[in-house]
């Protein structure tokens, strides 16, 4: 059994606006997902991306934000990734 860890994973924490963001990544493929993304930190998130070597095929929100404004739409514009929302949410992607 390899003790190897098969996922990348960072935890990104935007102080203005009190937010938990998450990467998650395939150590093999280096395909990723980015989860929670905040707005404001639209630019730090594709900066660290690029450090990383991870292409990210999804940006996913946990729920509708109140406290602050989600980058899915750039994120989506800028990677040609897909987007996801919980469905209770009423957001269209």
């Amino acid at each position: 059994m390899s003790t190897q860890p098969y996922i990348g994973f960072r935890q990104l924490f935007h102080q203005d606006t009190s937010t938990f963001t998450y990467l998650l990544w395939d150590l093999d493929t280096r395909e990723g997902v980015i989860i929670d993304p905040v707005r404001e930190q639209f630019e730090g998130d594709l900066c660290l991306v690029g450090e990383l070597g991870v292409r990210m095929v999804y940006a996913l929100d946990t729920h509708v934000h109140a406290d602050h404004v989600t980058s899915l739409g750039m994120l989506r514009e800028e990677m040609r990734l897909q987007t996801a929302v919980g469905e209770p949410s009423g957001v269209p992607c």
